[in-house]
């Protein structure tokens, strides 16, 4: 199975200047635990709701003025939507994380999280020891 058959192509996203208030809102407002940072149709980055708490709330910095870039992760891992799931499912295993932005010619194509992975029936295994490699490794 192929990246691009399980990956979400319904990306949210905002810029590098976008306010860390209005990410929390896009996040609030769409159910998702993660936004992609775009600029000219590339990827700069991923903010998740952890960079947030992390980076932002927990760093004592003023809330209302931190930006995107301020919080976002900006070493991304990504794969391509010719990579084989296998391939995907061992991105998230060695570099804990739990979503994978699909890229092509760095032009962003779609997302795969691990619940895209457990909604997939063949993958549902793949995804709990995904989770379990996660936690495992987040406890050493």
């Amino acid at each position: 199975m192929l990246a691009k058959e399980i990956m979400t192509t319904e990306i949210i996203s905002c810029c590098t200047d976008t306010s860390v208030k209005e990410i929390c809102k896009m996040m609030e407002s769409t159910g998702v635990g993660s936004i992609l940072v775009i600029d000219n149709n590339t990827l700069k980055g991923i903010i998740t709701d952890r960079d947030i708490v992390i980076r932002g709330i927990a760093s004592d910095k003023d809330i209302n003025t931190l930006k995107s870039s301020d919080v976002m992760t900006t070493k991304v891992i990504t794969a391509t939507p010719t990579d084989d799931i296998d391939h995907v499912i061992d991105l998230m295993s060695d570099y804990q994380i739990k979503r994978i932005p699909i890229v092509d010619n760095d032009k962003i194509k779609g997302i795969i999280s691990l619940g895209d992975m457990s909604q997939t029936y063949i993958l549902e295994d793949e995804a709990g020891e995904v989770l379990n490699d996660i936690t495992e490794k987040a406890r050493h």
